[in-house]
């Protein structure tokens, strides 16, 4: 069943009717909604990958089809190349041709473990992908199972210039809860945000694959994207025979060297794993313990933060309390830069902009709730505040209607001595006051007001008899207000052009 709002396959139509015909949604996930569709010039079935509009506020058209274009210069017999890119009412998409075939997490769900010829087979085709890539200075960031097609018995890589424009903006997730990086292949380093992320962390992430192909089992698995990714940092490499007896030890020892901690510690380049799975695999260099590896035990606390604080769930609106179950405005809200103010100096400077992350992670998914972007709301915020990040009430429901959003969420952050008042109103484009809430406390204990902000909110808006579900941003990291700035500060540098 298609899962795009219908208007996105008649407006792509519309704008691109004089060059392809487009037939019907074939596939759809959180970044982007493929159509196929005809190529009236060249006479040929196409795919067209358009990207969800909220995402394509928060890329840019500049800088998404500067990405693309870059991404269309790889040529490589296990890369799906690019025909075309382009804008067209609004939307931003790009052109592949439609392969006959089925995406690599297809055969695993539907199979299990591969054969262990065709695994490492189909490994090293995926490697000469990359290879090729990084020898451009193009590194992908999202390697994973659904990102490799099989068609005709080979690999075909795709998707390069999404994930590397998302990179080049540090989108970490988007109002649709989707993730740029994902968790379950994502190298240590991305995960705990690293600014020197370099071609290795795909080599990490096709050691995920490949172990998946040997076992049918992900690496590293929890009943948490917080779980998951503190045992890719902490957790001993798992090994491949512990699953699969019958693999050969070197094989297992390549893999275990690929899924290395360290950067150093991995292959140095692509084709360095391609040339250790040639032959009898023999020849893989032994794993070391990383010489970073009590740095990074160390940075496992600011990693929860970063999980809460980043990576959004596909299944937090079930796991949350279902969908609909809020007033219909704040169905879909847009949560502004608060204020700051009082004589807390260097404990309450700043915070405002760290609010929209830490206010969003807590609403997006409950009951229904879909939250825009903080990437897209600081966008579009810092090109209409005022002196000082002032805002009206018309300017911050000019920000929401332009963004899609049902609702603006508002506010201030006052600090006295040691003691911060967070206060917030909820305000439907219209105008009407949907929900206010009030929060005081120390300052040591900002994620445990944030929490209680949330609740009192939700509160308000809340249309069913059914509870509250457990807001949970006070117990994914410590609640010191100075260690909760030095992660969300870098959120927010990261985030300026």
């Amino acid at each position: 069943m298609p899962h795009s709002p219908p208007a996105i396959g008649v407006r792509l139509a519309s704008a691109l009717g004089d060059r392809y015909v487009v037939e019907q949604e074939i596939g759809s996930g959180g970044m982007a909604i493929v159509f196929g569709a005809r190529d009236v010039r060249h006479q040929r079935r196409v795919a067209i990958k358009v990207l969800r509009p909220e995402l394509a506020a928060a890329f840019g058209e500049a800088r998404f089809l500067r990405e693309i274009h870059l991404a269309a210069g790889l040529q490589h017999p296990h890369i799906l190349p690019i025909y075309d890119s382009g804008a067209g009412d609004g939307l931003l998409y790009y052109v592949m041709p439609l392969v006959e075939g089925e995406a690599l997490s297809n055969r695993i769900a539907r199979d299990g473990a591969l054969p262990i010829d065709e695994a490492v087979r189909l490994a090293r085709e995926i490697a000469g992908a990359l290879g090729h890539a990084h020898e451009r200075g193009i590194i992908h960031r999202d390697i994973k199972p659904d990102n490799v097609m099989l068609s005709g018995g080979h690999a075909l890589v795709m998707d390069f210039g999404i994930a590397r424009a998302a990179a080049g903006e540090d989108l970490r997730l988007t109002a649709t809860g989707m993730t740029v990086g994902t968790p379950m292949y994502m190298s240590p380093e991305q995960a705990l945000g690293s600014a020197d992320v370099d071609a290795r962390t795909d080599i990490y992430s096709l050691g995920c694959v490949l172990f998946e192909m040997l076992t049918g089992r992900q690496p590293f698995a929890g009943n948490s994207l917080q779980a998951i990714l503190a045992q890719s940092i902490t957790a001993p490499r798992p090994r491949v025979r512990k699953l699969r007896p019958e693999a050969p030890a070197a094989l297992d020892d390549i893999v275990t060297t690929a899924l290395a901690r360290e950067p150093d510690d991995r292959y140095q380049a692509a084709g360095g794993f391609a040339d250790a799975l040639s032959g009898p695999w023999r020849g893989a260099r032994p794993v070391r313990v990383g010489r970073r590896a009590a740095a990074v035990a160390a940075c496992a606390v600011l990693l929860a933060a970063a999980v809460g604080g980043v990576w959004y769930s596909q299944g937090t609106a079930a796991d949350a309390g279902g969908e609909d179950r809020v007033a219909v405005d704040a169905r879909v809200i847009a949560v502004l830069p608060f204020t700051s103010t009082g004589g807390g100096g260097s404990n309450g400077e700043g915070v405002g902009e760290q609010l929209v992350d830490l206010l969003s992670m807590n609403l997006d998914g409950v009951g229904g709730i879909r939250v825009i972007a903080p990437q897209a709301v600081m966008r579009r915020w810092s090109t209409s505040a005022g002196p000082g990040g002032a805002i009206d009430r018309e300017g911050a429901g000019a920000i929401g209607r332009a963004l899609g959003a049902g609702s603006v969420l508002t506010g201030d952050i006052v600090t006295v001595g040691s003691t911060v008042r967070l206060s917030a109103e909820l305000t439907s484009l219209a105008g009407s006051v949907l929900a206010r809430a009030q929060a005081d406390g120390s300052a040591d204990s900002v994620l445990a007001l944030v929490d209680s902000l949330s609740v009192r909110l939700l509160r308000e808006v809340w249309s069913t008899s059914s509870p509250i579900p457990q807001l949970r941003v006070s117990a994914l990291t410590t609640g010191s207000l100075p260690a909760m700035r030095a992660y969300l500060e870098g959120e927010a540098q990261l985030r300026r052009p």
